[in-house]
């Protein structure tokens, strides 16, 4: 108990992350839906082609072992609900890795010639963070490596306050070629990380060399951790540049808009200011938004964001003490900004790879910043909390849950393996209780497949049309049920649901409203209908 007591009095951000445990639930949880499913096929000996994949190459062979050695305990708590076991096992991942990060990002922190209070404070505002409360609990491996890559960090700047040795980097170097296995975009990061002997202590030959032999041990590190990978797959040397390079590729959803009111998102939860802001872009006949309505959403927290980024920014520049940290901070954030402007910058995940470097140039500018500075960026930390508590407060979620369940509970009877339950698109409360409520009963079984219209490819959604019906007819063929959402039938789509009229060419919801208006049912509940099975 005094040792318990000890550590919180030294990491108190600690005690803050067990309130929010305790206190709230994600919201958002990325794909960790599917590395359950694809790590229960491989349970299974199915071989699923994702089992390893680029993108998070260890984290579904992680959860697999994790899995198999807290089987017997997980399954005297959950028994037969294997999805729940496997999502925990995952969840737990998190949660001791964020726990370690926390811990280690105050040791960091402390590496900075900065005071003890800014410390505590940065560290409070890294665990209220919207990346971290949510992220954090959640089986994805997003908290999983940015801690492996603070973890890494600290050991760089460790050794950059002594003479380097080649042994001392080999830890750092294995931490940080271990990060982009958990998330491929966390490369982004190693050039500032390696560079971090010239950048802080400056260019001189002594720390040039530290900085390629630490590029040279991450570059053996990360090659003994891929070629047996790539010897399994047997890939041939343009095939393994193609598989590393595939997240890459997906070009959608880019453009300034999107990473500008993306990058705040790693502090605060901007819930649904996004689609208010597009409906406005694109002058949405059936929800129009306003100039009025548009400023009175949460832009306020964007420009607090970016007045709290400048103002760091102007502070390290203008303070001699800390000028030189001000390159690692750039290299650390730039690429990442490129790469969101090309792949999806709205998305949270994203921007993940320059957080370290964010809380390092806040740390500063709180401990050197003039008083308004400093009493601006308390602000953020006391807005952060706030904001990002009360939209994952645990009551509310459950609210949420239970109208969601009641709803599938509806029809939950007549489901089985093969039904499908037509939804208008992945953010819809089925598509989202699925993904977020992994330990529900009615996610421990195949019975409940959303089948969302509006797929996340655009091809997808300009062919909803042959895509439903082809696969409308694959569901009868296996004797399943066809279900469809009332609300697809509707004039007009509610001020809730996540459509934006002309922001995808060629579909207009009266076509599919029309479509679906056209259709002949054989029975309905409150919120389905069930599609009639056409003979051919």
């Amino acid at each position: 108990m005094a040792t318990l007591k000890q550590l919180f009095l030294r990491f108190p951000a600690l005690l803050l992350f067990a309130l929010i445990a305790l206190l709230t639930r994600p919201y958002y949880y990325a794909d960790s839906f599917e590395y359950t499913k694809c790590i229960m096929d491989q349970e299974d000996g199915k071989s699923p082609p994702m089992f390893l994949e680029a993108s998070h190459l260890i984290w579904r062979p992680l959860g697999f072992v994790v899995h198999f050695v807290l089987a017997p305990i997980l399954t005297h708590g959950f028994g037969p609900a294997r999805f729940a076991q496997v999502s925990l096992s995952l969840i737990l991942i998190s949660v001791v890795l964020t726990l370690i990060g926390i811990v280690y990002f105050y040791r960091l922190l402390r590496l900075l010639p900065i005071p003890e209070s800014s410390v505590q404070v940065m560290a409070l505002l890294f665990v209220a963070s919207q990346c971290v409360m949510n992220f954090s609990r959640t089986g994805t491996s997003y908290m999983a490596g940015i801690s492996t890559l603070i973890v890494g960090l600290y050991y760089v700047f460790t050794a950059a306050q002594s003479l380097p040795t080649a042994r001392r980097l080999i830890l750092p170097g294995l931490l940080l070629a271990l990060a982009p296995l958990l998330w491929v975009p966390y490369l982004l990061a190693l050039p500032a990380a390696v560079l971090v002997f010239p950048f802080v202590n400056g260019w001189t030959r002594k720390n040039i060399m530290a900085s390629l032999k630490l590029s040279m041990i991450v570059g053996m590190a990360a090659a003994i951790l891929l070629l047996p990978t790539a010897a399994y797959l047997r890939l041939t040397p343009m095939g393994f540049v193609n598989w590393m390079l595939h997240p890459g590729q997906i070009r959608y959803n880019a453009g300034p808009l999107r990473t500008f009111f993306g990058l705040p998102k790693l502090l605060f939860y901007l819930g649904d200011d996004g689609l208010y802001v597009k409906r406005f872009l694109y002058h949405d006949p059936y929800n129009p938004v306003s100039v009025a309505t548009l400023l009175s959403l949460g832009l306020w927290k964007i420009a607090l964001f970016y007045v709290s980024l400048v103002l760091a920014f102007f502070t390290i520049w203008h303070t001699k003490a800390t000028r030189k940290y001000l390159l690692f901070i750039t290299a650390g954030i730039i690429p990442t900004i490129v790469l969101s402007l090309q792949w999806d910058g709205a998305a949270l995940e994203r921007h993940m790879p320059l957080e370290p470097f964010l809380f390092v140039a806040f740390a500063l500018g709180f401990a050197y910043g003039s008083k308004y500075v400093r009493s601006l960026l308390l602000v953020v930390s006391l807005v952060a909390l706030l904001l990002n508590a009360g939209a994952m407060w645990y009551a509310t979620a459950a609210t949420t849950e239970g109208r969601v369940a009641a709803q599938i509970g509806e029809i939950w009877p007549r489901l089985n393996e093969h039904s499908m339950v037509t939804v208008l698109n992945i953010q819809d409360g089925l598509v989202l209780f699925q993904r977020i409520h992994p330990l529900h009963t009615y996610n421990q079984s195949n019975h409940l497949r959303p089948y969302p219209l509006m797929g996340s490819i655009e091809d997808s959604m300009r062919f909803w049309l042959p895509r439903f019906e082809r696969t409308e007819k694959e569901c009868w063929s296996e004797q399943g049920a066809v279900w469809v959402n009332k609300s697809l039938l509707a004039a007009s789509p509610g001020a809730t649901d996540y459509w934006i009229e002309n922001e995808t060419s060629g579909i207009s919801w009266r076509s599919i409203s029309s479509y679906f208006r056209s259709q002949h049912y054989s029975d309905s509940t409150e919120h389905f209908l069930l599609l009639r099975h056409e003979l051919p």
